[in-house]
């Protein structure tokens, strides 16, 4: 189950005027035939979403595409529809992190505080920096950025199929 304060919204709700016949599933086929006619790996599960507190909560079915080989370590794009009345709306939001990413930023604000710890004329802010780097440079191992060009190309490809689904 994801919880509601996880989700970023990726794009705005699409608003469907005569949405009683809007499904998941027919969703979650466009989807899949969209990815087979451009030959992009896409996998797509079903969840819920909780939205609400303890005392009074909300779970709304959702579906969750994810590249079958990175389901952990990229963004998951999460899909669902809310309706009022006739109409749906359809919402795309993101769920999860991108560890490589994650990895590349601590490399490069490691980088950023090693100057500091150089060019710093205060003792005490130049011993911080280094620290800050050493650590940042710990967390930034394993950092690539030729993986980091296949993930963005894998939004890419999402994004087109998002936009060729839901518009």
């Amino acid at each position: 189950m994801i919880k509601e304060k996880e989700l970023s919204a990726y794009r705005k709700p699409v608003c469907y005027e005569n949405g009683s016949q809007l499904s998941l599933d027919g969703i979650q086929n466009a989807f899949l035939n969209a990815a087979n006619e451009l030959q992009i790996s896409l996998k797509i599960s079903k969840n819920q979403i909780k939205s609400g507190g303890m005392l009074s909560s909300n779970v709304q079915d959702c579906l969750v595409l994810y590249h079958p080989n990175h389901q952990k370590d990229y963004y998951n794009f999460v899909v669902s529809i809310r309706r009022q009345g006739a109409m749906a709306f359809v919402s795309v939001d993101t769920y999860g992190s991108s560890k490589n990413s994650m990895r590349l930023e601590h490399s490069g604000q490691a980088g950023k505080d090693l100057k500091m710890s150089i060019f710093s004329k205060d003792p005490n802010e130049s011993a911080k920096a280094l620290g800050r780097a050493i650590a940042g440079g710990i967390m930034g191992l394993g950092g690539s950025k030729n993986k980091k060009r296949e993930e963005e190309n894998w939004y890419s490809y999402i994004a087109t199929i998002i936009q060729k689904v839901i518009n």
